[in-house]
């Protein structure tokens, strides 16, 4: 995981899928939703667990 200490823009790598978590102001400004706007879409259901 990095980016933890600063909490504005989180990066997990899990192997196959890499996950973002941003705060809005950094949403906002890198705007990589528009950046992969044409990128294959994932149904992340079969990746989850139930707890």
């Amino acid at each position: 995981m990095e980016g933890y200490d600063r909490s504005e823009w989180i990066s997990l790598d899990l192997g196959d899928v890499i996950v973002h978590i941003f705060d809005q102001e950094s949403r906002d400004f890198y705007q990589l939703d528009r950046l992969w706007f044409d990128a294959d879409k994932v149904n992340i259901t079969e990746y989850l667990e139930e707890a």
